[in-house]
């Protein structure tokens, strides 16, 4: 009566999700969330137009239990109480994140009615509280791979209750939702020519392939190229090393341009570069302490042995206001050494699974939100992706948050990423008998 009987009535496929007095048919948004191991990005958007009115992201706070995939499922195994640990931990976060995006956009949580959640297997498992034990044993077996439609209020997520939470299909193992959502943001499916996507990440993820066929591998990479697992890494927040620049003496730029707290991905790469390139550490990764005296003066006194552990100082106490020194240990060149093989091993893998070499690559491109900053030349100067002409190397951006918006705006592509999943071949590197000796040459840095 108050709206002279005008009402709306906001639908899912054939079910009624609210009723309300009035016109409110602008007032329908959706969420995007890409559930990574290391980190969490939730985008608000604008259902009718597309548009995307805010967006957060934050720490996966699952990562207190385990910085990687295997120590959470070893975790959730321990105790039956700590899958619910874990499940309550995203949940809550997911619930942060509708909060401050209520508050950056003004829109209403009451009128987000559809939300679309990516991510790899295991973190699929746990937001729905599915043991995922049997991710973690061969032969990596996820307990269910169908795409998903459940009521929000099933999750305890504080949208609209009745809101559609849609989780996207799995592929095998570990290839999760993530990589189905980037398939559909490159479009890497229907490519006449052969591409390469390549989601960096603690839990990375290859794609290979063209519309002819699609390969995919998970490559374990490992926190490190996101600045754990570093002696003084750290996240791209304010005050990280974010750019290194090595000739005569270390050149730095911080996020901010603030005083040096630590050192994120995209400037270990860089420095690992430049270390290689002045020869302070060799193709297998090793600090030449004893070759130092062929350095320039300023890079001689850098290389430093203490106890029995080598070091390079970056910067020293006072260098660009920095209240303390920040070095970069024989442990960091190693850790980063494994995180670069697993990816650059990946890529070879299918490179070889499906016999294609390097000059058939029409294109590489770089995904996930860490692969944005790094620098393409440092990348392959570290063996970090495979040596192709820079013109054949671009940035995508976040293509797995990317690919959740598309699903959340069409159905029509939220239906193609269950064709596209079934489409793609997986290739378990584990099971691979090549794969140890592709493993540890990848371990090592290209010579030149």
């Amino acid at each position: 009566r108050e709206s002279g009987g005008e009402v709306s009535v906001t639908t899912f496929g054939r079910q009624v999700l609210a009723v309300e007095k009035g016109d409110t048919a602008l007032m329908k948004f959706g969420l995007a969330v890409d559930i990574g191991t290391t980190s969490v990005v939730s985008t608000l958007i604008e259902l009718e137009s597309g548009e995307q009115l805010a967006s957060v992201s934050s720490l996966n706070p699952q990562a207190v239990f385990g910085g990687d995939l295997m120590s959470r499922i070893a975790f959730a195994q321990f105790n039956p109480a700590n899958l619910r640990k874990l499940q309550t931990r995203i949940i809550g976060l997911l619930n942060q994140h509708v909060e401050e995006i209520v508050r950056q956009s003004g829109v209403l949580a009451k009128w987000i009615y559809k939300v679309v959640v990516v991510g790899n297997t295991c973190m699929h498992h746990i937001l729905l509280g599915i043991d995922p034990s049997y991710v973690g044993l061969a032969p990596y077996a996820p307990v269910m791979r169908h795409p998903l439609v459940i009521p929000a209020r099933d999750l305890f997520l504080k949208v609209n209750p009745e809101a559609r939470v849609c989780l996207l299909p799995i592929v095998a193992g570990f290839v999760g939702a993530d990589a189905v959502a980037v398939a559909l943001a490159t479009r890497i499916y229907e490519s006449p020519e052969i591409r390469i996507a390549v989601d960096i990440g603690t839990n990375g993820e290859v794609l290979l392939g063209s519309k002819a066929h699609l390969w995919a591998c998970s490559a374990p990479a490992g926190p490190a190229l996101e600045g754990a697992q570093i002696r003084h890494g750290m996240r791209g927040a304010l005050g990280a090393i974010d750019r290194v620049a090595i000739g005569t003496d270390v050149e730095i730029h911080t996020i901010g341009e603030a005083a040096p707290l630590g050192i994120c991905g995209s400037g270990i790469i860089d420095a690992l570069a430049g270390m290689l390139d002045a020869g302070i550490i060799d193709h297998t990764g090793l600090i030449q302490v004893d070759h130092r005296d062929r350095l320039p003066p300023r890079l001689r006194e850098r290389v430093v042995v203490r106890g029995e552990e080598r070091q390079f100082i970056l910067v020293s106490p006072g260098e660009a206001g920095a209240a303390s020194e920040i070095v970069l240990t024989q442990d960091d060149v190693r850790q980063v050494q494994l995180a670069k093989g697993a990816i650059a091993s990946g890529v070879a893998m299918l490179q070889h699974v499906a016999g294609i070499p390097s000059e058939q690559i029409a294109e590489l491109m770089l995904a996930g939100g860490f692969g944005n900053y790094i620098s393409i030349r440092s990348a392959l100067r570290i063996g970090l992706v495979p040596a192709l002409p820079l013109e054949k190397i671009r940035y995508v951006g976040n293509a797995a948050s990317l690919g959740a918006q598309l699903c959340l705006v069409s159905e029509a592509e939220r239906q193609r990423a269950e064709r596209v999943a079934r489409s793609i071949e997986h290739v378990s590197l584990a099971a691979h008998p090549d794969f140890q000796d592709i493993f540890v040459e990848c371990m090592n840095f290209p010579a030149s």
